[in-house]
């Protein structure tokens, strides 16, 4: 069985072009997670850690997509039901 990462570089990137699109500054995702400083949410977009799954999904909810929607992963989604599922690639 391969083993599937999240990678951390286009999910950062994901996070920023989600809040940039929704017109969302560091500072709106900051008071709409009540954290006390931005410094997390600079780290994910510049893919040095990844949001835990409790951020993801609430980054999810204020962005109103699907948890698959604003995470990158390797030949995986993940569903609404937060099921893992393999997804068919067509990479060789």
């Amino acid at each position: 069985m391969n083993m599937q990462m999240i990678d951390t570089l286009e999910t950062g990137k994901r996070i920023y072009e989600l809040r940039m699109e929704a017109k969302m500054s560091v500072k709106d995702i900051q008071d709409a997670l009540k954290f006390e400083s931005p410094q997390a949410i600079y780290k994910w977009q510049k893919g040095g850690s990844l949001p835990s799954i409790d951020n993801l999904i609430n980054l999810a909810k204020l962005f109103e997509l699907r948890l698959n929607r604003t995470i990158k992963l390797e030949d995986i989604i993940v569903t609404k039901e937060c099921e893992i599922v393999m997804e068919h690639s067509s990479r060789e």
